[in-house]
């Protein structure tokens, strides 16, 4: 940040104009930004980036928060974390350890720095107090103080005794000297400082040294080009050390620039042979005495105090107050009296009121030797060599990784010394070049777009000395043009368009005298002009071309009127002739046109004929078309009633022969059923349906078996391990819906038992028994639901007026609610509960009177599913997992841990659930 410390990049190119290398100088580093802000002002930058772009495990690494969990970058009152830690800052932290690499630092190089940064964030959070003796002891949270010596690799113990006690030599003897807080304070701020500014000066080193050019291309060096970017003027409402230092430096780059500004003007006058007896620029020379001087400037005063141990910033402005009150500048005010610690100086810029509250701890800028040998003796390389670096004459660091050389040489000990050397070199470098000065401005404090504050613009343009320099050329001639530019510019106020006259001094006489002009001169190629001048000349201008216009437009008004009356005789001549024209030929004409219109009506008359002869040819043809469609229908309709009845007949025949072979079939392969073993009084009969014959023999993985307790034939399939019922070629005889059955034939999956003497049929597919035929099942089930739920909804339609009118009466009690009073509100609700409870008990009614068929309809269902089922199987063949009900279940499968067979515990439930069932029949 260049507003902070003074930058200046030295650029070397050899004799071909290509860069060979480059170097950085800083001056006047503002050391004490690091542990304190003025109001409004920020800490530096890098802090922020810092904070904002680590990584979460560096950040734990390193223990550090939020801006607003340490001291030094914590700003009372001001932004927020989240205002403090912007995004771009996240961004920019990455790119900063990438130039770090680029420009050479290795990886132990960053993580110094890092840690040297972490170590001044925590190190104003080290706090003291007063103990019992008013000595300083650290109090709070001591992790802080841990972490500093971690990071800095230093000893705790030694650490915390540097910054509380130092040790001083008095008659040969060492003795301790406890510091009080208010000065351990001080020796923690003046360490931070001192960690920021060696740092900042190592940095500059590394760089300068990866920047120098090569031994052989620096004896080629011939250009170097200078660029210096530095702080401006500054004038806040508390303005300190910091900011005297910042505005001398300006004051002394005000005087120089003044001094290069009149010799320029002096150097073109010369060249003219113009005197300049008449330009005078203020000189600020006596300011800088008052300033810089020795034994009695402002600087030389506070070294001079700095130097006695009991001297306090009171006496300080006292001292300068009597010796500069009376200066020959007057540029010194001392303050109202002896108690205030304030003066102010007025600069080229203005008067400004300094506080002299810290100037001489400032000035000092002192730390105790023993923080300094324990920092001396850090375990980390960069941090050790840091404190041995040699220390320059302006203050600044020298230093190199591993440097172990310390200059013996005596170094300036104040900061206000520093300070003087470093202007003298500043100046030294500056005056030897030849300068171009660049001034910025800001139009707005908030870095806004499209935002001009005129009062901020006006304050850094005194400040900058633009408005001295104005005034400079404003008291001489600011506007000047050769003679050969203001004749060709001018020339029209007092020369006739294309005279093209002479560019010389008589020429532009002419002009002048033409206008009016006054106060001017005229040099050797130049006419020398005031700054008004040239409005003057461009206002007589102006009205040379105002009329020269005026003209334009009333000659070119004529030529077009004249051109216009020219153009109307044209047209008047050629509407004439063609007038003419079209006489001839509407009288040649005549005889021809009425021919024409007997033509025209002899063709609409041929037309209308025509059209009357194709639309009776067009009646001819739909008739005849209607008639032929009438035939082909009749036609048709007589073929299809032919063909059905052949189909009729065709079908009568074909269930004759099929009736008649399946009769063949029945008396060739004639079924049998025998009885079967009675158990427990049920009786399954066995039929005998030739199947061997009908069909073939069972399949390999088939097998045929008899139950030794009811002596009946089960099947074993030895693929899926399952036995059943019923053997596997009836599939192919028997039919799938038992409706198609005659006489005493069952369907597929069926048999018929008998119990007490009466028959009843058993349904191996869904495991049910029926007294009734599965051919008449269906529809007795059937007709038995739709008679018992006839029943049902004449119920259930008496249940729902029931809660219709509840329902209604509810609303109504509503209606009352909203228009009741208090009195009878309570009684209303009471109401309101128990018809609630009425509805919900009709409600289950309801409910439970539509499911009283629930069984009925789902054996139906049963029963269809089975017989869908068993067609499904006829007709696609497998066996039948993909029918659309679901894979079925097969219902018997032996159970080889059980006592009995699947079989007998089938029959065992026909027995069960007919003789639960003997009243009402098997369900």
């Amino acid at each position: 940040n260049s507003s902070r410390f003074g930058k200046f990049l030295e650029l070397k190119f050899d004799r071909t104009g290509a860069v060979t290398g480059a170097e950085i100088s800083e001056y006047l580093l503002e050391k004490s930004r690091v542990t304190e802000q003025s109001p409004g002002e920020q800490n530096y930058h890098i802090f922020y980036i810092l904070l904002t772009g680590l990584t979460d495990q560096l950040r734990a690494s390193l223990r550090l928060g939020k801006p607003s969990e340490h001291a030094y970058v914590a700003i009372e009152g001001g932004p927020s974390d989240a205002e403090l830690l912007q995004p771009e800052n996240a961004g920019a932290f990455p790119a900063l350890l990438a130039t770090f690499s680029k420009m050479g630092f290795s990886s132990d190089d960053v993580d110094s720095m890092q840690n040297v940064l972490a170590a001044l964030l925590h190190l104003g959070n080290v706090q003291f107090s007063s103990d019992k003796d008013d000595f300083a002891e650290v109090v709070g949270d001591r992790s802080s103080l841990t972490t500093i010596a971690e990071l800095l690799k230093v000893d705790l113990a030694g650490l915390e005794e540097s910054l509380t006690s130092m040790t001083v030599a008095a008659g040969g003897e060492f003795m301790t000297k406890k510091f009080t807080a208010e000065a351990a304070r001080e020796t923690r701020d003046t360490l931070a400082r001192g960690l920021y500014s060696r740092m900042f000066g190592w940095l500059i080193t590394c760089c300068n040294s990866n920047l120098a050019a090569d031994g052989d291309k620096t004896s080629q060096a011939e250009i170097t080009l200078g660029i210096l970017d530095i702080f401006g003027f500054e004038n806040f409402a508390t303005n300190r050390l910091e900011q005297l230092c910042i505005n001398i430096t300006n004051e002394q780059l005000q005087f120089f620039f003044s001094e290069f500004i009149f010799a320029m003007e002096q150097k073109e006058y010369a060249e003219q042979g113009i005197d300049v007896s008449r330009i005078e620029f203020v000189d600020n020379q006596p300011t800088l005495d008052m300033l810089l001087s020795k034994p009695r400037g402002v600087l030389a005063t506070l070294d001079e105090e700095s130097r006695f141990p009991k001297a306090t910033d009171v006496t300080f402005t006292n001292k300068v107050s009597a010796q500069l009150a009376t200066h020959a500048s007057e540029s010194f005010k001392p303050p109202p009296s002896n108690r205030d610690m304030h003066f102010s100086v007025r600069h080229y810029a203005g008067m400004v009121k300094y506080s002299t509250d810290g100037f001489l701890t400032k000035n000092r800028d002192a730390l105790s030797q023993p923080v300094v040998n324990t920092m001396k003796f850090s375990e980390d390389p960069l941090i050790g060599s840091l404190w041995k670096a040699r220390i320059t004459g302006t203050g600044t660091f020298r230093t190199m990784r591993g440097d172990r050389v310390t200059v013996k040489r005596k170094a300036p000990t104040t900061v206000g010394s520093q300070f003087v050397n470093s202007l003298e070199d500043l100046m030294r470098r500056i005056q030897e070049s030849t300068p171009h000065f660049i001034r910025c401005l800001k139009p707005n404090a908030q870095k806004k777009p499209s935002c001009w504050n005129e009062s901020l613009v006006e304050k850094q343009l005194m400040y900058a000395g633009v408005l001295e320099t104005v005034r400079i050329r404003k008291m001489g001639y600011s506007v000047r043009e050769v003679f050969s530019e203001f004749v060709n510019r001018y020339a029209p106020i007092a020369f006739a368009g294309g005279s093209n006259p002479d560019p010389s001094r008589e020429t532009c006489e002419k002009i002048m005298a033409a206008v009016g002009v006054t106060d001017f001169v005229f040099g050797k190629e130049k006419v020398f002009m005031k700054y008004f001048h040239p409005e003057q000349l461009t206002a007589a201008l102006r009205k040379q071309r105002e009329a020269q216009t005026f003209v334009k437009r009333a000659c070119r008004g004529l030529i077009c009127r004249v051109r216009y009356r020219h153009l109307l005789k044209q047209k008047a001549a050629q509407t004439a002739l063609v007038q003419a024209v079209l006489g001839v030929v509407e009288e040649g004409w005549v005889g021809t046109r009425q021919t024409m219109i007997k033509l025209i009506e002899l063709d609409e008359v041929a037309a209308a004929q025509k059209l009357k002869w194709l639309k009776t040819i067009q009646r001819k043809k739909e008739k005849a078309e209607k008639e032929r469609l009438k035939k082909e229908k009749e036609a048709e309709k007589k073929r299809v009633e032919e063909e059905a009845k052949r189909a009729k007949e065709e079908a009568k025949e074909e269930a004759k022969q099929a009736k008649e072979e399946a009769k063949k079939a029945r008396d060739k392969y004639k079924t049998t059923k025998t009885r079967g073993k009675m158990v427990n009084g049920n009786q399954v009969f066995v039929r005998n349906e030739q199947l061997t014959m009908r069909v073939g023999k069972l399949e390999d993985h088939w097998e045929k078996k008899t139950d030794a307790k009811t002596g009946r034939f089960y099947f074993k399939n030895h693929k899926t391990r399952e036995t059943s019922w019923i053997d596997p070629r009836t599939a192919q005889i028997r039919k799938t819906d038992a409706r198609e059955c005659d006489d005493e034939e069952l369907p597929y999956g069926w048999d018929e038992a008998e119990v007490n003497g009466e028959s009843y049929y058993i349904d191996h597919i869904t495991q049910k028994t029926h007294w009734v035929h599965p051919k008449l099942l269906l529809d007795e089930m059937r007709q038995d639901y739709v008679g018992k739920e006839a029943g049902v909804q004449v119920r259930a339609n008496v249940v729902r007026a029931k809660i219709k009118q509840h329902r209604e009466k509810r609303k109504r009690l509503e209606d009352l609610k909203a228009e009741a009073s208090e009195a009878d509100l309570l009684s209303i609700e009471q109401r309101i509960e128990a018809m609630d409870v009425i509805i919900e008990r009709e409600l289950g009614n309801l409910k439970d009177i539509t499911s009283e068929n629930k069984d009925l309809r789902a054996d139906i269902r049963d029963l269809n599913n089975a017989f869908g089922k068993a067609a499904f199987v006829e007709e696609h063949g497998g066996d039948g997992s993909a029918f659309a009900v679901g894979d079925v279940l097969d219902l018997y499968a032996i159970d080889q841990t059980a006592q009995q067979s699947l079989p007998q515990r089938l029959d065992t439930l026909t027995r069960d659930q007919l003789r639960a069932l003997t009243s009402g029949g098997p369900s």
